[in-house]
């Protein structure tokens, strides 16, 4: 029952993320506690796990829902680099499987109704873990552009639109 450990890896270091968003969202004046940093490891060692046993075992769509994941951890701690890096690393994977494996199971025109094999039939799963990629990509790029905001109000005050407002 290889897969089902990766899926409870998956899923407990799942758990371990929303963790860390919710204390991140709590934390006091942005201290961050002993559980913070305890839950950002274990949900990084969980995913990392579940990614290699998939990997090994070529349970493809495990692998990109625990990169995913890791990918999440990252933005919810702030390390927009190694989310970036994550990244990276899911669009290579979706490259690989679109060249090796996905491309046969794509439903063209030619193919009318569901394909005939029955295995074939979920495969849309590529997708929604590129959908959330790309979220996590706006994400960051919101975030970048709330600090850089935060930046050009602290340089000149007079720029902002409630500074005008009270003109």
């Amino acid at each position: 029952e290889v897969e089902r450990q990766i899926e409870v890896n998956i899923e407990l270091g799942s758990l371990f993320r929303d963790r860390l968003q919710i204390e991140f969202d709590e934390a006091q004046d942005g201290r961050l506690g002993r559980a913070w940093r305890t839950y950002y490891k274990d949900a990084l060692n969980l995913l990392d796990v579940a990614e290699r046993d998939a990997r090994a075992a070529q349970l493809w769509q495990h692998v990109l829902d625990a990169q995913v994941n890791q990918a999440r951890v990252h933005f919810y701690a702030n390390n927009t680099a190694s989310a970036e890096e994550i990244l990276v690393a899911i669009d290579n994977t979706v490259m690989e499987l679109l060249d090796d494996t996905y491309q046969k199971h794509l439903i063209g025109e030619e193919q009318a109704g569901w394909p005939t094999a029955p295995h074939l039939r979920d495969t849309n799963w590529v997708f929604r873990q590129m959908s959330t990629a790309q979220r996590i990509r706006g994400q960051i790029a919101f975030r970048r552009f709330e600090e850089r905001v935060a930046v050009l109000k602290k340089a000149d005050p007079r720029s902002t639109s409630q500074y005008r407002a009270q003109d």
